[in-house]
């Protein structure tokens, strides 16, 4: 995903798997599973609660 793909390299790889799941695999699951319009929606909204992860 081009959007992953953006969040990631602002971020940090593990920033963004982080936000998913704390096991790397599983966050890639769930990422792969989503539509765009779903991981854009995820992303703004949990993006704050790990806004510590981004520091």
């Amino acid at each position: 995903m081009r959007c992953a793909i953006i969040v990631s390299y602002v971020n940090g790889t593990n920033a963004l798997l982080k936000i998913f799941s704390k096991n790397k695999k599983e966050a890639i699951s769930i990422i792969n599973s989503m539509t765009i319009e779903s991981f854009s929606k995820y992303i703004k909204k949990n993006i704050q609660q790990n806004k510590h992860t981004f520091i």
